[in-house]
């Protein structure tokens, strides 16, 4: 009995986990020109999740609310972003150095 309670609140404890995985998504321009931009690095830097922006400035990535997701680009200067609301698509332009 005391085994099968540990396994119920080790399921509960698992799934309330992944439960507060958010994805966030947006697409990244430049700030001169407001065209998209391709091959950015965005990165969660609490969890070490990244993903790159595609030919539209596309971008995915799982965050949890108050997580600090970057913007790098080779040219570009480094952006960060503060994930604070839910259900959004954002927009970030990167300045040019």
């Amino acid at each position: 009995m005391k085994s099968f309670l540990l396994s119920i609140l080790a399921l509960l404890i698992f799934s309330t986990t992944s439960w507060s995985q958010l994805v966030l998504r947006g697409v990244v321009i430049d700030d001169n020109t407001q065209k998209p931009l391709q091959h950015v690095l965005v990165e969660n830097k609490e969890n070490k999740n990244y993903a790159y922006t595609d030919a539209q400035g596309s971008f995915i990535i799982n965050a949890t609310k108050g997580q600090t997701i970057t913007f790098f680009h080779s040219g570009f200067e480094l952006t960060v972003l503060k994930f604070e609301e839910e259900n959004k698509k954002v927009q970030v332009a990167l300045v040019p150095l």
